[in-house]
């Protein structure tokens, strides 16, 4: 409790938490906070736990996702690339990126709202792939570049008694051939889980056989001391580039 305390002292420090409380104001219906989605899409069941949802005077639909990362990191953590601001959460000597855009980030008015001209998933696929998945259960529909995605990022640099803090904000779209390709990735794993078919391109048989050889090979390496965890994502992480 009082690590959260003070992460949303210095949210609030950093002056985000007030730009927040404005436009939640401003909705034109009550936002909605922390809860839990169910739905069926394309076939394929999902469970989601938005942080906020709220729509604006003009009628954007804005789903927004907090993010705290690096607080116990021994290294500092930088925020992602294409942040529209980004403010420090302390008092005291002020970093280089306080009350600055990144480079890559060029405002455009989607109706009453700001957003980056570039689409989230060309800076950051993983929470275009998470809020995109959230709108959807939400009933927005796949490839709507109308809903707006919204980030608030907090990233920690390690100092004595607690971290100093950095608030990064983002608010992008995300394009329509993407949702409707990540849709399309989105069934083809739910019915390779269903199925058991896991590699898609050899028959069956082969498939089981190859599912067989990797769950020897990575039997065998917790003999040896390796991890069966970082094998099982470094071979994962092969078969999606493939």
């Amino acid at each position: 409790m009082p690590e959260g305390r003070y992460v949303f002292e210095c949210y609030k420090q950093s002056g985000a938490y007030f730009d927040l409380l404005k436009a939640l104001l401003d909705a034109s219906e009550p936002p909605r906070f922390e809860f839990t989605v169910e739905a069926v899409i394309n076939g394929v069941p999902f469970l989601g736990k938005p942080d906020a949802r709220w729509a604006t005077r003009e009628g954007v639909h804005i789903i927004h996702d907090w993010k705290t990362n690096g607080f116990c990191s021994r290294s500092a953590t930088s925020p992602h690339k294409s942040y529209m601001l980004c403010r420090d959460g302390y008092i005291g000597k002020q970093s280089k990126s306080h009350g600055t855009e990144h480079k890559e980030f060029l405002a455009i008015h989607h109706f009453d709202t700001v957003v980056n001209a570039s689409y989230l998933e060309v800076s950051n696929p993983a929470w275009a792939d998470q809020l995109s998945l959230y709108g959807w259960a939400l009933d927005e529909k796949i490839g709507d570049e109308n809903v707006v995605l919204s980030v608030h990022q907090i990233v920690a640099k390690p100092c004595q008694p607690r971290p100093q803090l950095r608030v990064a904000e983002y608010r992008a779209r995300v394009a329509s051939a993407y949702q409707l390709a990540l849709a399309d990735r989105l069934a083809r794993c739910w019915t390779a889980i269903t199925s058991g078919h896991i590699f898609a391109d050899l028959s069956k048989e082969d498939s089981d056989a190859r599912c067989a050889v990797l769950e020897d090979t990575a039997s065998g390496l917790q003999s040896d001391g390796s991890s069966r965890e970082d094998y099982f994502s470094e071979a994962t992480r092969e078969v999606y580039r493939g």
